[in-house]
């Protein structure tokens, strides 16, 4: 059993809560974009796009002479392995020139290898800066074409929403209390039912059993140690007779869940339905007890209650002779909110 189902001021909570995280979202956005604003500095940012276009600049001219480099020292390693003698030349492999050559020739391929490294980090940040001008750009294209007005507008209404919400959310959620204890008595007694109903399945699982059992029983010294069981576990000593006292039962129990089930939709149909309109019988409420009042009480408890509802006040015709006041001085007391009706003399 789920109890959630018949109060649907959950449901609605849920709801409402919802769209109060998607405002109190939009609104923590609106405000970071508004600091964002108050911060930004649209010279800062064009000065970052000159520098960087600089930094270009620099790069490729130092670019070329890496690449310049980078040639040179490969025309003289191809020279010097010209002139390098192979290791089965044993005569001229050891002598002092030979090593110094292939000295010569590993320092020329480490240096040259350096300086590879250097002109792929140099064309790796080349492709970046476009990237990083292009996302300076955006920002004073964002900047230019931001509205502080209409944000700080817009800001002001997701603030109300969330006002309104949170109010709405604290009524409903005392509406649902409300409820949920009206609803308290008849669901402790849906509950205890289908506890009883769970107790009854298994009881006709072990009758089932003890069936199964007693068909496959030998002879009839193990069926009669069979019908004692059952009656000792479940009162019963003939395992179908206990199925078919406990499955009337469950019948009867449902029926029974079944009108408590009624009950509580109806309980809450009838509390959770929303209220649209106030209406008030105007002259029982200008008397205490069997005093007249006039409108001193009136007005000040309808005033109260029409900030949040529609409101009517109904008055007979034998207020105006009680008050000695005329149909529209009678509308004028009361607040412009508030629907007055007098029946016709």
């Amino acid at each position: 059993m789920n109890p959630d189902r018949f109060n649907p001021f959950l449901r609605q909570i849920s709801e409402k809560q919802a769209a109060l995280d998607a405002s109190a979202l939009y609104a923590e956005k609106i405000k970071k974009s508004l600091i964002w604003y108050t911060k930004f500095d649209r010279i800062v940012e064009k000065n970052q796009i000159s520098s960087l276009k600089l930094e270009k600049k620099d790069l490729q001219q130092y670019a070329s002479l890496l690449h310049k480099e980078i040639q040179e020292k490969l025309e003289i390693l191809e020279s010097h392995k010209a002139s390098k003698v192979s290791f089965w030349r044993l005569k001229t492999f050891f002598t002092p020139e030979q090593k110094v050559l292939r000295k010569k020739i590993n320092e020329l391929k480490t240096s040259s290898a350096g300086l590879e490294l250097k002109l792929k980090q140099n064309q790796d940040r080349q492709l970046k800066i476009p990237i990083e001008i292009s996302a300076h750009q955006d920002a004073i294209l964002k900047y230019d074409n931001f509205n502080e007005i209409q944000q700080n507008e817009q800001l002001e209404l997701e603030l109300e929403l969330i006002a309104k919400a949170n109010a709405e959310i604290s009524d409903l959620k005392v509406e649902s209390k409300k409820l949920t204890r009206k609803l308290a008595p008849e669901l402790n007694k849906l509950k205890e039912l289908e506890e009883e109903i769970k107790t009854l399945d298994r009881k006709i699982d072990t009758a089932r059993k003890f069936d199964q059992d007693l068909s496959d029983a030998k002879n009839s010294y193990d069926r009669a140690l069979i019908h004692q069981e059952c009656e000792s576990d479940l009162g019963f000593s003939k395992p179908r007779q206990a199925i078919s006292t406990f499955e009337k039962r469950k019948q009867s129990l449902r029926r029974n869940c079944t009108k408590i089930e009624k009950r509580l939709e109806n309980i809450s149909d009838r509390l959770a339905k929303p209220i649209r309109r106030l209406i008030f019988d105007g002259n029982n409420l200008c008397y205490c007890g069997d005093k007249f009042i006039g409108f001193s009480a009136l007005l000040k408890f309808t005033d109260e209650v029409s900030r949040d509802k529609l409101t009517s006040i109904i008055f007979d015709s034998s207020i105006r002779q009680m008050t000695k006041s005329s149909d529209s001085q009678i509308r004028k007391k009361f607040d412009d909110r508030i629907d007055i009706h007098i029946v016709a003399t």
